[in-house]
């Protein structure tokens, strides 16, 4: 009966992680829609080319908005091919250490370090010390993950403590 529950649960977990692949796949496919109209619609207004003869110009706020667009594909390409993720990569062992900043994006889906990025800045270093409200004090890597797990693009909440703020 255990090994049949260990099978059950890992086709489950298997199904979840193909549904949150084909959600990602379908975002991503989205958002390459939404640029190729914005990429239109920048041609269109610069006066330029067609976008489809294989050159256009952008410049100031244009090019901005089209270098985030790209990032955000490249992003969900990420995601898609990685499963989904938060963005950072963390300690095995409390306290939760942040060991690397990658995608991490605000609710709107904007990237760190990019203009209109909401969140406090993470930084390497910074200490994990709560997911959705929950402590992570003394949780280990596992029960982490599965706070941190959810259906793809779906906001996670983590709360951090800087050890500059701390004075450490």
């Amino acid at each position: 009966k255990i090994a049949e529950s260990q099978a059950a649960e890992e086709e489950k977990r298997r199904l979840e992680e193909e549904k949150r692949r084909k959600e990602a796949e379908a975002q991503a496919a989205a958002l390459r829609v939404h640029i190729a109209s914005l990429e239109a619609r920048m041609a269109a207004q610069m006066g330029g080319g067609s976008v489809s003869s294989g050159t256009q110009t952008f410049s100031g706020r244009g090019l901005t908005r089209f270098k985030s667009a790209v990032r955000k594909i490249i992003a969900l390409n990420r995601f898609q091919a990685c499963g989904c993720r938060v963005g950072i990569a963390i300690s095995n062992d409390p306290p939760h250490r942040v060991l690397a900043v990658t995608e991490l994006m605000d609710a709107a889906g904007v990237l760190q370090g990019e203009e209109g990025y909401s969140n406090p800045l993470t930084m390497v270093g910074d200490v994990v010390v709560a997911v959705s409200g929950h402590s992570v004090s003394d949780l280990g890597i596992k029960q982490m993950k599965e706070l941190l797990y959810g259906p793809a693009n779906s906001c996670v909440t983590l709360d951090m403590e800087s050890p500059l703020s701390n004075g450490g």
